[in-house]
């Protein structure tokens, strides 16, 4: 939402420069019906700040859910503050929280598609997938009829047939969580990492591209509670290294 402003101008660079350009940006964003403004027509302040954050976070975390093209944002503000946003088709929400705020129930929420229950729990005896790079290019472009006779045949292999059945289930895609370094205003962001999942109703298979330079792709089946751990501790560690810089 605000980006597509915010691309649309140069690079700003100095301090007045770029409070013009908030003020600008927030007015055009009033104008089209996205921002409150006060009762002597001017934009709030807390919306001027909002899009000051947007324009100013250098760090993001950024999830995405194919199933729906849903986005997660975190942006890292300050050194206590992060600015949540939900993207939802046209719909954008923001709230702020702190930068202890517990993210992996936020993520989990995010991803999760059902309970959530633990592999030991359930008895979900599902094993690692291993696929060349082609075989995984491939069940991308499969129909979806091939992967759904697949699924229903109980001759093919447990493992196989779980990772088609939530691999149809999300669309022929794969859900992702990325750490960014962006710049709103220069209309660049570098990925310093993406990692690439795929939930279920009771686990998340996470996509292992560690050895794809030989030819290997690996699909591990891993528990709800260990694998949002792991993201939140991602997403504290990528955030808390911008605060100790």
């Amino acid at each position: 939402l605000a980006s597509q402003i915010l691309n649309e101008q140069s690079l700003l660079t100095n301090e007045e420069e770029l409070n013009r350009f908030i003020q600008e940006a927030s007015s055009s964003l009033a104008q089209k019906g996205f921002w409150a403004i006060d009762d002597d027509g001017e934009v709030r302040e807390d919306v001027k700040a909002l899009v000051q954050d947007l324009v100013q976070a250098e760090r993001k975390a950024r999830a995405v859910r194919m199933r729906d093209r849903s986005v997660l944002l975190l942006h890292y503000t300050s050194h206590e503050q992060v600015l949540i946003q939900r993207v939802e088709g046209k719909l954008h929400k923001f709230r702020y929280t702190t930068i202890t705020h517990p993210f992996g129930e936020l993520v989990k929420d995010f991803f999760s598609t059902g309970s959530g229950n633990e592999l030991e729990q359930e008895g979900i005896e599902v094993n690692p997938l291993q696929l060349s790079s082609s075989d995984f290019d491939d069940i991308h472009t499969t129909d979806p009829s091939v992967l759904e006779a697949l699924v229903k045949d109980d001759a093919a292999d447990l493992t196989m047939r779980a990772f088609a059945k939530a691999f149809l289930q999300n669309s022929q895609e794969l859900d992702n969580l990325s750490f960014m370094h962006s710049n709103y205003v220069e209309d660049q962001s570098v990925m310093e990492q993406v990692i690439f999942l795929l939930p279920t109703p009771d686990f998340v298979w996470h996509i292992d591209y560690d050895q794809v330079n030989e030819d290997v792709i690996y699909a591990q089946p891993v528990s709800y509670s260990r694998y949002i751990d792991e993201l939140e501790r991602g997403i504290v560690q990528f955030f808390y290294h911008s605060y100790a810089r």
